[in-house]
């Protein structure tokens, strides 16, 4: 009986690898090279604050993601 769930247990593991391999050396490989401008205070003087690590775009273009992935699902059940 468990013997069935051995593929998407092996899946499961291969996914967890791989995904843990990328992160490892996709961070191992980046440039990180801080200079004076990229850490100085903004117009209004405030001190930059980090963003979290993933954000690199714009709240408009998450929208327009959404908007497209919803109106592509609907399209998608329109027509059979």
């Amino acid at each position: 009986m468990l013997t069935e769930y051995l593929p998407i247990v092996v899946m499961a593991g291969l996914a967890i690898v791989f995904g843990v391999a990328s992160l490892t050396v996709s961070r191992a490989f980046r440039p990180h090279r801080p200079n004076p401008v990229k850490l100085s205070a903004y117009e209004c003087g405030n001190d930059p604050v980090r963003l979290p690590r993933g954000e690199k775009f714009s709240v408009k273009f998450y929208v327009v993601a959404m908007l497209f992935i919803i109106f592509d699902i609907e399209t998608v059940f329109m027509i059979p």
